[in-house]
């Protein structure tokens, strides 16, 4: 309720600017700002948190970069690209037979990408359920199998 309160000393925010990732902090009496060129979901937090540990080891080394290229660099080649996980769960997905076998690939995304208790959130629930029941039903017919339903 009343004035927010500064970031304690050396500490790094994650905020949402504009749908977008953005870390600030300080370090030696000067404000940092950098725009991460990634949607602010869950997904993509965690490759703040990496960048937030990069930055905070390079404060403690010494060898903090002013200028902010040494950050820069490396998110910028995250534009516009799968993030690894997405990458992964891709090629375990060309490697099913069919749709009932992907509820063990959504159970294991919804708790560790999404964070989300799968067993008792009611979607999804739901939609693990329907997968499950999908069985020997190939995979490249998913959309088709979808739009068939009565939702």
């Amino acid at each position: 309720m009343g004035q927010k309160l500064k970031t304690p000393k050396g500490e790094i925010t994650v905020n949402n600017c504009d749908g977008r990732i953005r870390l600030r902090w300080r370090h030696e009496r000067v404000r940092y700002s950098l725009n991460l060129h990634l949607s602010y979901v869950p997904e993509n937090i965690h490759f703040a948190t990496v960048k937030v540990t990069e930055i905070k080891l390079d404060m403690l080394k010494g060898c903090f970069d002013s200028t902010l290229k040494r950050y820069e660099s490396l998110t910028t080649g995250n534009v516009g690209k799968r993030t690894i996980s997405q990458r992964k769960v891709e090629q375990e997905v060309k490697q099913l037979g069919s749709i009932h076998e992907l509820a063990v690939l959504f159970t294991d995304w919804g708790k560790n990408i999404r964070n989300i208790d799968v067993d008792n959130s009611i979607d999804y629930l739901y939609t693990r359920k329907w997968l499950e029941r999908c069985v020997d039903i190939p995979v490249n017919v998913l959309a088709k199998q979808l739009n068939s339903e009565k939702w």
